[in-house]
């Protein structure tokens, strides 16, 4: 199987399967396109994880990775913001006191967040991927 059929059928799951997470997620992230702020930052933090669990500080530690710049000095009250999207009606995560460890919501909502959040190097902004993306173009959109 050759990637550019695994991309675009991603690409295609995520637009008809997926659209309702799809639509949640640029809801979290508010309007536009380009997001600087510390919940856009956080979300991207979450979408780059590769294990299905984490604690507050391996999101702490992903957001010094992904922010070398714009959060240099600065601190970022992770564990606050993470119960914020662990609560409420409309949450993107859930917590288990038991173990202190967060999980997004649900495999579903992972893959899609996956997907469509990523970071543009030059400004370290978190993006979200266009949803009407031409065949032919999904492979350079989606950094492949």
């Amino acid at each position: 199987m050759s990637p550019k059929i695994v991309v675009a059928g991603a690409h295609d799951w995520i637009e008809t399967n997926g659209r309702q997470s799809r639509e949640f997620i640029e809801k979290l992230l508010g309007p536009g396109r380009r997001r600087n702020d510390q919940r856009s930052r956080i979300i991207l933090a979450l979408a780059k994880w590769e294990k299905t669990t984490f604690y507050a500080t391996d999101i702490n530690e992903k957001l010094k990775e992904l922010f070398p710049v714009s959060l240099k000095n600065r601190r970022v009250q992770v564990t606050r913001a993470l119960n914020k999207l662990a609560s409420g009606d409309a949450r993107l995560l859930k917590f288990d006191e038991e173990t202190g460890r967060y999980r997004i919501a649900t495999p579903k909502l992972r893959s899609v967040l996956r997907h469509v959040v990523y970071q543009d190097p030059a400004d370290e902004s978190a993006l979200i991927r266009e949803d009407n993306i031409p065949e032919a173009n999904r492979l350079d959109s989606m950094g492949h």
